[in-house]
């Protein structure tokens, strides 16, 4: 039997993806091996949440630590997307009791035994992590300005297996913390921890099969070859995928629209969660906010017409049943409706 570590960072707003993830791994890993789960946070995962990620235990067994980390030890260095994607480079003095973790993202989906991920033999090398599917653009953005601190191959940090141990023995901590000091100072860029990461520990990193680590609102949003070399390479990839990563802009999340591609997975997994009622009604107010400031580019509002299509008529009739500052609001709100109503009528 194994002891498999996973290891997260997440505010409390991201249980329910982290709840998804967490779902997806208790129902596809073997019951030989112990799953021991480390939670990174500001301190904000709130009773509520810990409740309801403990309810997880009826599909296995799991043990859970939550590790708070200090924000304002963070707060030289570029948050990124969010500051809390930094916390993973410190993770070996975070969480002492592991020599070996993996670090997942919360925007991904299990499909396979983690077993088969976590036996990889890393020994002499610091990370195991798959190709960034978008080289092209990692190569223009983070690569082109200083060529020769990365590696030729710029690596997706949204699942990475890390050797702990060596982290320890040759310093690790201290270099990363030192590289995304001076990243800060010299890029403008959304991922200083993946960059990091890959430009301190370059020399150290095992490839890992594209299966588990695949991106399909990259591969079939995006597109070869701005993301994946080519189409056959994606097709591959997505023939047997072991971990399926909603890595995307943030209006391209399989939480978002459940028309998306490998959504449906999502959405299989929420629902063995206490999260999943919820998760409904948080996608309907999401993609409504999404889609009313972007109504050209999102083909999920069209999902959205009926709804839009009753508003306009409430509101038309509501702003002849009423008077003064109220008539106003819904004639403001009527003419509002009527231009959306239009614009899905112009795009149908």
């Amino acid at each position: 039997m194994s002891k498999i570590n996973i290891g997260f960072t997440v505010t409390d707003s991201y249980a329910q993806h982290l709840a998804a993830t967490m779902a997806s791994i208790l129902s596809n890993t073997s019951k030989d091996n112990e799953l021991n789960f480390f939670v990174l946070n500001e301190g904000d995962i709130t009773s509520e949440t810990k409740r309801r990620i403990n309810q997880l235990s009826n599909i296995r067994e799991f043990n859970i630590k939550y590790v708070t980390v200090k924000r304002e030890d963070f707060s030289e260095y570029s948050p990124g997307v969010h500051m809390s994607t930094n916390y993973r480079l410190k993770v070996a003095s975070l969480i002492p009791e592991a020599d070996k973790i993996l670090f997942l993202d919360v925007d991904l989906i299990v499909l396979d035994d983690i077993a088969n991920l976590w036996n990889t033999d890393i020994s002499d090398y610091y990370m195991a992590a798959v190709p960034d599917p978008c080289q092209i653009y990692q190569f223009q953005v983070v690569r082109s300005k200083f060529i020769d601190k990365f590696p030729t191959l710029m690596y997706n940090t949204g699942v990475i297996l890390l050797n702990l141990k060596k982290w320890r023995e040759d310093d690790i901590e201290e270099k990363l913390l030192h590289g995304i000091k001076w990243f800060s100072a010299n890029y403008d860029q959304c991922w200083p921890d993946q960059s990091t990461l890959n430009m301190v520990l370059k020399d150290k990193i095992k490839q890992l099969d594209g299966r588990w680590n695949a991106c399909p609102l990259l591969g079939y949003i995006q597109q070869p070859p701005g993301a994946y070399d080519s189409i056959e390479q994606r097709d591959l990839i997505f023939a047997n995928p072991a971990i399926i990563h909603y890595a995307a802009d943030q209006k391209y999340k399989a939480w978002l629209d459940s028309s998306l591609p490998w959504a449906d997975v999502y959405w299989e997994y929420l629902r063995k969660t206490p999260y999943y009622e919820a998760g409904i009604l948080n996608m309907v107010k999401n993609a409504y906010k999404y889609e009313l400031s972007d109504i050209h580019g999102s083909l999920g509002l069209l999902k959205q017409q009926n709804v839009i299509n009753f508003k306009y008529k409430k509101y038309r009739v509501l702003k002849n049943l009423t008077f003064g500052k109220t008539a106003k609001r819904y004639r403001e709100k009527c003419s509002r409706f009527r231009a959306l109503v239009n614009e899905i009528q112009a795009i149908s």
